[in-house]
């Protein structure tokens, strides 16, 4: 169920009567021109996904990122300051509004 000569030649005509023979070149410029972007950005998602595949961890193994500044034990407790006060040291908790 593809699109045929037959098919073809009467879509050419269609797009002559349509359009002139003056802007038929153009429009084909433009379509050929779209096209050609369409593959390169196809292409260029195609790779850019391939390479966050192989730098994924697998399932599982999801860990958030370091934050800077702070550091886990590596028993995996929780530092002592983090007491539910949202992560503020007495110090800091002083100087926060009510």
């Amino acid at each position: 169920m593809g699109i045929g000569l037959p098919e073809l030649v009467v879509l050419f005509v269609l797009a002559l009567l349509i359009f002139g023979p003056r802007k038929l070149p153009e429009i084909g410029r433009s379509l050929g021109k779209g096209i050609a972007e369409f593959k390169k950005f196809a292409e260029g998602s195609h790779s850019f996904l391939q390479g966050e595949e192989e730098h994924a961890l697998p399932l599982g193994e999801v860990s958030p990122p370091p934050v800077e500044g702070e550091s886990t034990p590596p028993d995996g407790s929780l530092p002592e300051q983090a007491t539910g006060d949202g992560g503020n040291t007495k110090a800091e908790q002083e100087h926060l509004p009510s």
